[in-house]
């Protein structure tokens, strides 16, 4: 029979005694061990307390994450698309290139988080705190996110030296940026007076109402 190492005391247990942090982490560390992806598609882990856990490049798609802490936990790489991070506590994480696209970020609470590189696309971070967490080498102040003007997410972020930005889809752009080149993706958003190109225009003008309403003073 094989032994279960406690990973935090080092004694055998059973695994009728290992509570779900413990489980969590010896299957990741077992499936490094044998050179493969940690796969926890769809797993159940809501409420999992996984705090300072090293889960980068695990697979997380469609997990259940309801509740969980992952404060200061290191998630770069990981794949959580479509997963339910509802009120997960991310304070201090670090999730560079990781991939949330579908994924469902309602009050999570991203406190100075590290988000550099990370997908967002099509992510509901409805009442997410993004207070102090670092977005494309910036470090936020101020951020909301708005979903349903047009095809993709938008979020106007005001950094911590006062600067204004806003992410328009994949584009993260300073607000000066943006009124130069507004139409800086034709292809896809042509200035011809469309329904899509003027949803995108709306969009843009809320971002920039919701920066003026929050301005520092």
């Amino acid at each position: 029979m094989t032994q279960i190492i406690n990973i935090f005391s080092g004694n055998v247990i059973t695994e009728g005694e290992m509570n779900l942090h413990e489980l969590v982490l010896h299957y990741i560390k077992t499936e490094r061990e044998a050179g493969r992806r940690p796969a926890l598609t769809g797993a159940g882990l809501t409420g999992a307390v996984l705090r300072g856990a090293d889960l980068r490049g695990a697979v997380l798609k469609g997990a259940f994450l309801r509740g969980a802490d992952l404060t200061d936990a290191d998630l770069t790489g990981a794949d959580f698309t479509d997963a339910d991070l509802t009120d997960a506590d991310l304070r201090g994480a670090v999730l560079k290139g990781a991939d949330l696209r579908g994924a469902v970020l309602t009050g999570a609470d991203f406190t100075d988080a590290n988000l550099t590189g990370a997908v967002l696309r099509g992510t509901d971070l409805r009442g997410a705190d993004l207070r102090g967490a670092v977005l494309k080498g910036v470090k936020i102040s101020k951020a909301a996110v708005f979903t349903g003007i047009y095809r993709y997410i938008v979020m106007p972020v005001i950094a911590e030296d006062g600067t204004w930005y806003i992410r328009m889809g994949c584009y993260f752009r300073k607000a000066v940026d943006w009124e130069i080149d507004f139409w800086n993706n034709p292809n896809e958003f042509p200035n011809n007076g469309d329904m899509g190109s003027k949803l995108r225009w709306m969009a843009y003008q809320t971002a920039l109402a919701w920066l003026a309403l929050n301005r520092e003073g």
